[in-house]
């Protein structure tokens, strides 16, 4: 009879699930003894270029999320990360709002946090302070339907965060004059208004550093800036009610197959904080729609307002539906231990 590898080998619970157009590695966090045997455990299990396991080819699929107990029965907590296949790298206190959705199903099944009576969840990032709040549409198959997923903001959120209103500009090596804002969100963004098809690799190289080394001398923290991704974006249309922009987001060289949850937060947000005093005031009795085309498809972001205590204009919550699926749930098994006979 073959012997039980749950008792042979070490390893930790585990879900491997899909949200949106990326794949995220769930944990509990409470299983690792350190900070020192996660990343190794992970290395382990990911793998890397040279000997490849989980980690898949683009950075979409190497992202990996620790959740914790959170300070009531439906709040929990976690810290995502981005794992470098190349380098063995696990980047921390980074945002994914879509991969939150990954630490939402897994807090259930784990019984990490209970949702509500509403059907919600509470979320928060220890990397970034971000609280969300989580919603499956379809309760009854919480693992393979949508998420509501919203970033509140108790206070408001004033934008923009770091560079003002007005653009830096910057004319690259072949040319192209393009303006550009940096922007923290959870992430570094670097906002570039401009079409993918004007900009060449080196282009989008050119933008990438010269935006990080704007964010440094902002202070921005050195690790935000090393992982800052490139967001192109071009207005389409922007009206009282609803606006609509094309985008292009990029990091470390390679194209986000949509776009990154923050960085549509965000984005939504400039448009419902850049419209005329009159027309803004009138979202803090409805929502502010702006739909973002990316390369897969659309995302339809919800915008909320407010007004903070100093009675200017903030915005309270940002929200978007974003599909979830739960491919494996158990045990990951991490290298073989030697065994007494």
């Amino acid at each position: 009879m073959y012997p039980s590898v749950q008792r042979l080998l070490p390893g930790f619970s585990t879900l491997l699930a899909g949200c949106g157009t990326s794949r995220a590695l769930a944990v509990n966090g409470t299983e690792f003894s350190s900070e020192a045997e996660f990343k190794r455990w992970m290395a382990d299990v990911l793998g890397s270029d040279q000997q490849r396991r989980l980690a898949g080819e683009h950075y979409q699929h190497n992202k990996v999320i620790a959740v914790f107990p959170g300070h009531g029965p439906n709040h929990f907590a976690f810290r995502f990360y981005q794992y470098d296949a190349a380098s063995g790298a696990l980047y921390a206190d980074l945002e994914c709002a879509n991969v939150s959705t990954a630490a939402g199903l897994f807090a259930v099944l784990q019984g990490i946090a209970a949702p509500a009576l509403d059907g919600c969840l509470t979320a928060s990032n220890l990397g970034t302070g971000q609280l969300l709040a989580l919603c499956p549409q379809q309760q009854e198959r919480y693992w393979d339907s949508p998420w509501n997923v919203s970033f509140l903001y108790p206070e408001g959120l004033r934008i923009p965060a770091w560079s003002g209103d007005e653009p830096h500009w910057v004319t690259t090596a072949s040319g192209v004059r393009v303006a550009i804002w940096v922007a923290q969100h959870g992430n570094l963004f670097i906002l570039a208004e401009g079409a993918p098809e004007s900009l060449n690799d080196g282009d989008l190289a050119e933008l990438s550093r010269i935006g990080s080394e704007i964010a440094l001398a902002l202070g921005c923290p050195e690790s935000l800036a090393e992982n800052a991704k490139l967001l192109l974006f071009e207005p389409l249309a922007s009206s009282a009610e609803q606006g609509r922009v094309r985008t292009t987001l990029y990091y470390k060289g390679q194209r986000h197959h949509s776009i990154a949850g923050s960085a549509a937060m965000f984005l939504a947000g400039c448009f419902a904080s850049s419209l005329p005093e009159p027309e803004r005031l009138a979202l803090l009795q409805r929502p502010y729609c702006v739909t973002i085309e990316h390369p897969s498809g659309t995302l339809a972001v919800s915008v909320h307002a407010m007004l903070d205590s100093e009675g200017a204009f903030a915005i309270q919550a940002t929200t978007f539906a974003t599909p979830v699926r739960l491919f494996l749930v158990g045990q990951a098994v991490t290298a073989p231990v030697e065994v007494a006979a």
